[in-house]
């Protein structure tokens, strides 16, 4: 090995405690479970299968069990983030609820849902007494992190009366779930929001209403505004205002649930000299070199 990329926790603390050199770079909101609203998919001929079986081609609007926003919240109230840590990420994971954490530079101080599992058995009882038969379906990739991360998952909705199913595909497999046919209700996920300019954007691909990563249909003109804010901002202040902004509303309508910030690790053998860290993940060997 003379250079790797490394994402899991577990694997990057242990770059770090064997003391191999690299750059590192923390994602806010990198590990959460995305939570369809009713996403639009794209017929054409009747694919993808099984939405647009007989539907005109053309924008069809997805109808998933977590379109309703008392089942999205009893989802979060039953997720508890160290439990998460715990049983997936060898307690290593950067956890937490909130999308935003305290080493975003600007951290808007937004707490994220609180776990309360008597208050998402409330709310499962009261969207069953609306009608909703209580299954989730819960789309995960079956790598041995994402797959123990969708099991703890799972056994915490079911710990309050949710019947969740959980289903895992390698990772091509499972991308074409969540951005092609739409058929799931909770999916692993990561937003990855850099420490720089470049977060309003991802979070503009993924929360605009027209946004070209929007997953999962959410639409609210309040985070539409606070994107345009925040390109406009000339303060840090005012930044902050639109991270607070945004936060606020990913808090009451829950297009997805977050457990944890990721740090990714560009790691090298010591033998490797010149290599320059650029932004994000991106490293430049252009003037690297192999020391004899």
């Amino acid at each position: 090995m003379q250079a790797a990329f490394l994402r899991d926790p577990a694997a990057v603390a242990g770059a770090k405690d064997a003391k191999f050199p690299g750059f590192s770079t923390l994602e806010q909101n990198g590990a959460i479970v995305l939570l369809n609203m009713g996403a639009n998919v794209n017929c054409v001929g009747g694919k993808p299968e099984p939405l647009c079986i007989g539907k005109p081609d053309g924008a069809t609007v997805s109808n998933p069990t977590t379109k309703d926003l008392k089942v999205r919240q009893a989802i979060a109230a039953a997720i508890d983030p160290k439990v998460l840590n715990d049983r997936a990420y060898g307690g290593k994971l950067l956890y937490g609820s909130e999308m935003l954490q305290s080493s975003f530079p600007w951290y808007p101080g937004v707490a994220g849902p609180k776990y309360d599992p008597d208050a998402a058995k409330k709310l499962v009882t009261d969207a069953k007494a609306a009608g909703w038969n209580g299954n989730v379906r819960l789309v995960f990739v079956n790598s041995e992190v994402s797959k123990n991360s969708g099991l703890a998952v799972q056994t915490m909705l079911q710990a309050v009366g949710i019947n969740a199913t959980l289903e895992t595909y390698d990772s091509t497999a499972q991308q074409g779930v969540v951005i092609t046919t739409k058929e799931f209700d909770g999916a692993t996920w990561g937003m990855a929001l850099s420490g720089d300019d470049g977060a309003v954007w991802a979070l503009d691909q993924n929360l605009k209403s027209t946004g070209t990563s929007n997953r999962v249909g959410f639409k609210s003109a309040i985070v539409d505004q606070a994107l345009k804010d925040i390109r406009a901002a000339k303060t840090d202040d005012e930044k902050k205002a639109g991270f607070k902004k945004i936060s606020e509303e990913v808090n009451a309508l829950l297009p997805f649930v977050t457990y944890g910030a990721t740090e990714e690790y560009n790691t090298f053998t010591p033998k490797l000299q010149g290599a320059v860290g650029g932004n994000r993940a991106y490293v430049f060997f252009d003037k690297a070199f192999l020391e004899k």
